[in-house]
């Protein structure tokens, strides 16, 4: 059975449509955000990760015996006016998106280096060039990232 470690926990998040799809053909799912609840169903599991945090990592690390796929979905949202964002949001959103894709590959790098297959990791972002003025912190992350 293979096994795919997905962000996005809320019921109409890209993390969970694609799990459901993954699960229904007979994937193990781990799904993983800042405010997921813990959830431990057949092949399904749920858990609350700060995905910014080495040690949040961990814990989640600690449970998953093997990885095929990683989607990296994680967000907090730096939405609205730029000139509006407070230094707090700024922060948070470079701190899910750019450090804490860093932090779950240097983990993941860890844990699975003797695997024989490589692990799929599918990053997601959208283009500045796609993006409203109200998501300009969200797409200049995601360019840097990309």
């Amino acid at each position: 059975m293979k096994t795919a470690l997905i962000a996005g926990t809320k019921e109409k998040s890209i993390g969970r449509f694609v799990a459901d799809s993954l699960h229904k053909n007979g994937w193990e799912i781990w799904l993983y955000s800042r405010h997921a609840e813990k959830v431990d169903k057949p092949h399904w599991h749920e858990r609350k990760c700060d995905i910014s945090s080495e040690k949040g990592i961990a814990e989640l690390m600690e449970e998953i015996r093997d990885v095929d796929l990683v989607m990296m979905l994680a967000d907090t949202g730096g939405h609205g006016l730029l000139e509006n964002l407070s230094e707090t949001k700024v922060k948070d959103c470079i701190d899910s998106k750019l450090v804490g894709s860093v932090l779950l590959n240097k983990s993941l790098r860890n844990k699975f280096s003797k695997r024989n297959e490589p692990i799929k990791i599918i990053w997601c972002a959208g283009k500045p060039s796609g993006k409203s003025k109200d998501l300009i912190l969200y797409s200049m992350v995601n360019s840097g990232l990309a």
